[in-house]
C-alpha cells in the first residue's frame, strides 16, 4: 500500500469512529426519553451499527491497493483508537 492510501485509511477510520461516537451518544439520549430505553435504544443502535458498519466497509475498500486486509488494517486501528480514547477520557 502506499504511504499515501495508508494514511487516507487512518483519517478516513479516525472520522468514522468519531462519526460512530455521535451516532451513538445521540441515540443514547434519544432512547433514554422514553418509557423503555434498554429495548428500543439496544435496537436503534444494533441496527445503526450494522449499517455504520456497512458505510465502513464500502468507504475503506474504495480506497488504497487491491489487497483487502491492508486497507482495513490502519482504518480498523484508527478507529478502535479514536472510540477507546473517547470512552476512557469521557466522563
Amino acid at each position: 500500500m502506499k504511504i499515501k492510501g495508508f494514511i487516507w485509511n487512518m483519517i478516513l477510520g479516525g472520522f468514522l469512529g468519531f462519526l460512530w461516537i455521535i451516532f451513538s451518544e445521540r441515540v443514547v439520549d434519544i432512547a433514554n426519553s422514553f418509557q423503555s430505553p434498554w429495548l428500543l435504544g439496544g435496537l436503534i443502535i444494533v441496527i445503526g451499527t450494522l449499517l455504520f458498519g456497512e458505510v465502513y466497509r464500502r468507504a475503506v475498500n474504495h480506497q488504497g491497493s487491491g489487497h483487502l486486509r491492508f486497507k482495513h488494517l490502519p482504518a480498523s486501528l484508527s478507529f478502535g483508537l479514536v472510540v477507546v480514547i473517547y470512552f476512557l477520557i469521557s466522563p
